[in-house]
């Protein structure tokens, strides 16, 4: 079973990974704007700051203390750890789980697996066009403006909410301020996109769950030949 749910974070891990390198291209190219916004809105409450570059150094330098003083304390309490049974249970589900994270490398059409995978980002990034040209604020809107709300959508249902309610229209209005759009119609648009997300999920995943009660089964020692 955990080698199982292994399978399922491989693939919420790929999702994970995808949303990373596609934030930090977003941020990159729009951090002149970002910046501008904080710097308007926010600059006189960060104390000695010219530019969200120095919070951005301050972060990283945080993590890397913790991570380097983590490492040191379990080098020293090693033993303690091995022969911990929290410690060792916990190492056990970690390896089970690395094992079905790593049965990606057997799946029968990597190419098909990495083509769906491009096709599914791709759509989503293409869905809040559609709601674009549905408002007049936000009809002149461009690609970069889709890219920073399709970032924003992936965080907001990912956060631990259900289906993301509240988290999604409170970034998704957010982000749509820093292209001129105001606080409240970007609520309305977010609310309007979330909308599309719930339908569309409600009717193919219950369509696919029907399906598949009614699929073949195929028997765990076929999975993977």
């Amino acid at each position: 079973m955990t080698s199982a749910f292994g399978s399922v974070v491989a693939e919420r891990v790929i999702d994970l990974l995808t949303l990373i390198v596609l934030a930090s291209i977003t941020f990159f190219v729009e951090f002149d704007k970002l910046n501008k916004f904080v710097m308007d809105n926010f600059g006189d409450k960060i104390p000695n700051a010219e530019s969200i570059y120095g919070l951005a150094y301050m972060a990283f330098g945080i993590f890397v203390v913790l991570g380097l003083l983590g490492f040191v304390l379990f080098r020293i309490f090693r033993n303690k750890f091995h022969r911990n049974p929290i410690y060792l249970k916990i190492k056990s589900i970690i390896k089970d789980l690395l094992k079905g994270f790593l049965s990606i490398r057997k799946i029968q059409n990597p190419i098909g697996f990495w083509l769906s995978t491009v096709g599914i980002w791709f759509l989503y990034y293409l869905v809040p066009f559609v709601v674009f040209y549905a408002f007049p604020e936000t009809s002149n809107l461009d690609f970069m403006a889709g890219l920073s709300i399709l970032i924003m959508s992936g965080i907001g249902m990912s956060a631990p909410v259900q289906g993301g309610i509240g988290v999604f229209h409170m970034l998704v209005g957010g982000i749509l301020v820093l292209y001129g759009v105001s606080l409240e119609e970007g609520k309305v648009f977010a609310l309007v996109l979330h909308s599309t997300h719930f339908i569309t999920i409600m009717v193919f995943g219950g369509l696919s769950f029907i399906i598949s009660v009614f699929m073949k089964k195929v028997p765990a020692n076929a999975i993977g030949k």
